[in-house]
């Protein structure tokens, strides 16, 4: 099962960062560390050249609801088909670049056999980063 919402999240990112957005969805350790640097960072990385397939648009459109609706209306970012650490940090970043004022707890949901198997391993990985702990 494919997940083109997960997939155009990665893309957003894919397009500043040479580690992200591989065939398999496999993000390296660089990647995690670029994110990390991009969410500690001020710069924005995102302009009115983006991408726009359908996907990206609906991405776009969701992050611009999330900012203009109070932020009692929601609870949780959840990330189906998640599968490494560094899907909590890209959505994390995109927050971050769309201005949310509160921004979301983001909650990985690992479906697969595989991702499941390795979920233990990416949630210390998540808890061992200082950013992401504060």
């Amino acid at each position: 099962m494919k997940n083109t919402y997960l997939d155009s999240l990665v893309c957003l990112t894919a397009e500043y960062s040479p580690f992200l957005g591989t065939e398999k969805g496999v993000v390296l350790q660089e990647a995690r560390e670029w994110l990390l640097s991009e969410l500690s960072g001020k710069c924005h990385l995102f302009g009115p050249d983006l991408p726009k397939t359908e996907e990206i648009t609906h991405v776009l459109e969701t992050f611009h609801v999330i900012v203009e609706l109070p932020s009692d209306n929601f609870g949780a970012y959840i990330i189906s088909m998640a599968t490494a650490s560094s899907d909590m940090l890209v959505v994390e970043l995109i927050q971050r670049e769309f201005h949310v004022k509160q921004p979301l707890r983001v909650v990985p949901l690992f479906e697969k056999l595989a991702d499941l198997e390795s979920a233990p391993a990416a949630v210390v990985r998540l808890f061992s980063i200082d950013w992401y702990r504060n």
